[in-house]
């Protein structure tokens, strides 16, 4: 849960983020509440959570456990907005072939 939450508070969202997703994805704007609040608020989140990882001080193997769930979760995150960023309809693509 740790790098889970390393991540998206050291990555705050762009305000306009919420929009765009809704614009592409056709799905309601209540959809984006929970993101918009965190493009609004989590501007400065990252440090905090550094500090607590640091007065954890978690020894190697829950570092490591913390660093793969941070590194999922990134790669996650890139797969879905990857994903987000290609065109919709007949002429879309798979860029993986």
């Amino acid at each position: 849960m740790l790098g889970y939450l390393a991540v998206l508070e050291a990555n705050a969202p762009s305000a306009l983020l919420p929009a765009l997703l809704f614009e592409r994805t056709g799905l309601p704007a209540r959809a984006f509440r929970t993101l918009r609040h965190h493009a609004e608020v989590d501007g400065g989140h990252s440090d905090a959570v550094f500090a607590i990882l640091e007065q954890l001080d978690p020894p190697p193997s829950h570092r490591f456990a913390i660093r793969t769930s941070a590194l999922h979760t990134a790669s996650a995150l890139i797969a879905l907005f990857d994903s987000l960023s290609r065109p919709t309809g007949k002429d879309q693509h798979d860029d993986r072939s």
